[in-house]
């Protein structure tokens, strides 16, 4: 900036008398003259009396004059510059046209009107211009780096930049801050409420034309971070619209790419944010992606951000238990109480306490009893339990045929069902050759070899010692110490061997009946399945509280049980996780997978099927490779396109299924910039108006801009000295020159007059 430099005289007294003794002196000098007038005018004419005492009048008065130092100070002035800080939005969202048809950026429309309209020059001649680009923080550069600025800028914090600047200048207040802008803010405070707190001006120039400017937004989803299953679960969605007053718009939510509902939208005006519900109910269990788009209309400035992907993680409320047991007893009356004492398990029990043979004389409507309601449980409402258990139950005097089909199917769809023995209970009970058999994890006996009354203690397999239900212990010595203090059964059911794709976790282990089954489970279709072939598991609980003071084993067991067989997640034996739940767009995703056999051992060889599915639905198959520890491998990828990622992971041994699980990741633009595009000219006139600004449209700034802002900031121009001269008069020749004439000139007169 060129330095402007003027030249001021001043005059001055170097030495000036106090007021009493100009008066004193004035007062004696007057007199003084009077007298003279007076005594000169006996003597000559009253002319020269009056010339003579004026000459006289002048020279005291001149050396009265000399002693106050009577100084002429010559200054030279330099302008001192109004500081002046001018902020350029260089975010991506200055990128997008200034206009719905016009192909210059508005970020090009900024510097046109800094550069071509000489804004930059204007504003450098009158302040001390510093100029900063800003996205989420100032950064300064010289006026000459305006015209190549990119608009590539990840998101705009108005307020974290104005911070920055302030922050520069703290020990040389501004006068003022400039600001040009779309006025999109994506990141940090709401600048409005924390700008005016400094009493700094802020004057804003809008960039963008938001009178013609046209999109929809699919703004903003609100839904539960989880739902529950066969819930009714709701999902807000906001719209926002731009230009597209009376149209209607469809609304489409989906899951995995499959349409799930539909609803419309009636957008009643030009600039409109609307809401609407999606009401879904989820039927299974697991975590989903899900979307919500909009079709991409016709002059839509922004594609992107007419869709908008969520995840929904769908849990059980709570664990629905159906127990049917044969007769009351003990097995039932523990585990009854044990299910109960789990607050996550909603238990429905019935129990048999007179069988259609007994004789009663009595009318049916006037017994307390309800009857079995076979025909609805088994038909109706069986999928809607995660878990059917039979307890010492034979089927024989209560339903057909049929519901044994449901109930295989039940557990070949994804339920779960246990048996516990009794002499009513397995081959005993009628289920040999029914489809009851098919998902048992045992081959029930031909032969009706009937319930084995013996003391037994079970004793855990291998498999036994890994598995969830069964390991009560971080270790396999704690483990075995536990189930080694376990009562013993005072009775079991025999069967004939357990099926090969069973996994049998405890043995009897006593005498001539070692090593038959007691519990094994059995993955049947996509459920599970366990036998316990005891009605004697309630010694466990109520001996040990006799023997050891505590049943907290027995109930861990049936809640691990419970648990294992609904398929908790924590207990699934192939789990898939990542090292995070978002990532930007570009950035790495790390994947781990843990599997595990049937028996919960590592599965180092198992075969994996890692698949990847894109937001579009595209597939592609990611190799695993086997990590450090046994049964864990890892794989890597890039996070991209943009929106919910869905991992799918398979795992087999050999020709065994081991399980599979599913993750969802979100990818997110490295910007917050393409989500609006909308320029917000009312934020920043609000961030005027909030700081005793003004807000400028391009239009609006002219040659006087500087001017004008001078008188907004209310400064005017300041000088400082650069040099200054004084020139002392009573130290000049004139002066003496001046005196010696006065005098001279008085006694020129008086010997004229002859009074000399």
């Amino acid at each position: 900036m060129p330095e402007l430099t003027s030249t001021q005289l001043t005059f001055t007294f170097a030495n000036s008398l106090p007021l009493w003794q100009l008066i004193v002196i004035g007062l004696l000098l007057g007199a003084y003259i009077g007298y003279q007038v007076w005594y000169l005018r006996q003597k000559t004419a009253i002319w020269v009396a009056l010339l003579v005492s004026g000459l006289r009048l002048l020279a005291f008065t001149l050396i009265i004059l000399f002693l106050t130092n009577p100084t002429i100070l010559l200054q030279t002035l330099q302008k001192i510059p109004i500081p002046l800080a001018l902020l350029l939005d260089t975010s991506e969202s200055m990128g997008l046209p200034a206009a719905t048809s016009a192909e210059t950026t508005r970020l090009r429309q900024a510097q046109d009107l800094l550069i071509e309209g000489r804004v930059l020059d204007t504003l450098a001649r009158d302040f001390d211009l510093r100029v900063y680009r800003f996205a989420e923080h100032a950064q300064p550069l010289t006026r000459d780096d305006v015209a190549a600025l990119a608009a590539d800028g990840r998101a705009t914090n108005v307020a974290q930049s104005l911070a920055d600047v302030q922050q520069e200048y703290h020990d040389t207040p501004l006068a003022g801050i400039v600001v040009i802008s779309d006025g999109i803010v994506t990141a940090g405070e709401v600048p409005t409420e924390t700008v005016h707190q400094t009493g700094l001006p802020v004057v804003t120039v809008g960039m963008g034309d938001p009178d013609h400017y046209r999109d929809i937004q699919v703004a903003a989803i609100e839904a539960p971070n989880f739902a529950f299953i066969h819930n009714p679960t709701e999902i807000e969605v906001t719209v926002r619209s731009w230009g597209y007053r009376g149209l209607v718009i469809p609304l489409v939510l989906k899951q995995e790419g499959r349409i799930i509902s539909t609803s419309s939208l009636h957008l009643n005006d030009d600039r409109v944010t609307k809401r609407t519900t999606f009401t879904v109910t989820p039927k299974e269990v697991g975590r989903y992606r899900l979307s919500v788009e909009t079709p991409v209309q016709v002059g839509e400035m922004l594609r992107a951000n007419n869709h908008k992907d969520f995840q929904l993680q769908v849990r059980r409320d709570k664990i629905r238990v159906l127990v049917v047991s044969g007769r009351p007893s003990w097995n039932y009356r523990f585990l009854r109480r044990a299910l109960k004492s789990d607050p996550s398990i909603d238990l429905i029990s019935f129990i048999i306490l007179r069988t259609p043979t007994d004789e009663v004389n009595v009318p049916d409507d006037q017994l307390s009893l309800i009857p079995f309601p076979t025909n609805r449980l088994f038909t109706e409402e069986l999928g809607n339990f995660d878990l059917l258990i039979f307890d010492n139950f034979s089927y024989l005097l209560y339903f057909p045929m049929l519901y044994l089909e449901n109930i295989r199917k039940f557990v070949a769809d994804g339920g779960a069902f246990a048996m516990f023995g009794g002499d009513q209970s397995f081959d005993l009970g009628g289920f040999a050759n029914t489809p009851i058999e098919d998902i048992l994890p045992v081959t029930l006996e031909q032969s009706r070899s009937g319930y084995v009354h013996s003391r037994v203690k079970m004793e855990l397999t291998p498999e036994g010692l890994q598995h969830p239900i069964t390991r009560l212990a971080p270790n396999v010595e704690e483990t075995q110490r536990i189930w080694h203090e376990m009562p013993a059964l005072r009775g079991f059911n025999r069967a004939r061997r357990p099926k090969p794709e069973a996994v049998t976790l405890g043995v009897t282990a006593d005498g001539q009946f070692s090593q038959l089954p007691l519990m094994a489970t059995l993955q049947y279709g996509e459920g599970r399945t366990l036998a316990f072939l005891s009605d004697q598991l309630w010694r466990w609980n109520f001996e040990l509280v006799g023997a050891k003071g505590g049943n907290h084993h027995y109930l861990n067991m049936v809640h691990q049980m419970v648990r294992w067989l609904v398929k908790e997640p924590s207990l699934r034996p192939v789990r898939l996780f990542s090292d995070k739940d978002v990532y930007q767009l570009g950035e790495t995703v790390a994947l781990r997978i843990r599997v595990l056999d049937h028996d919960f051992s590592p599965a180092p060889g198992a075969v994996l099927n890692l698949v990847v599915s894109d937001p579009q639905g595209q597939s592609v198959r990611v190799n695993a490779l086997p990590a450090e520890e046994p049964g864990e491998f890892q794989a890597t990828l890039n996070a991209e396109p943009r929106g919910a990622t869905r991992v799918e992971v398979t795992a087999r041994l050999g020709e065994k299924y081991l399980g599979e699980d599913v993750l969802i990741y979100d990818v997110i633009p490295s910007s917050t910039e393409a989500a609006t595009g909308a320029p917000d000219h009312e934020m920043l006139r609000q961030l005027a108006a909030a700081t005793g600004g003004r807000f400028f449209t391009p239009a609006q700034v002219g040659a006087d801009f500087a001017a004008v802002l001078r008188d907004i900031l209310q400064r005017d121009l300041q000088y400082k000295i650069i040099e200054e001269r004084a020139l002392h008069l009573r130290h000049t020749p004139s002066a003496f020159v001046i005196l010696v004439v006065l005098f001279g000139a008085e006694w020129v007169i008086r010997r004229r007059a002859g009074l000399a």
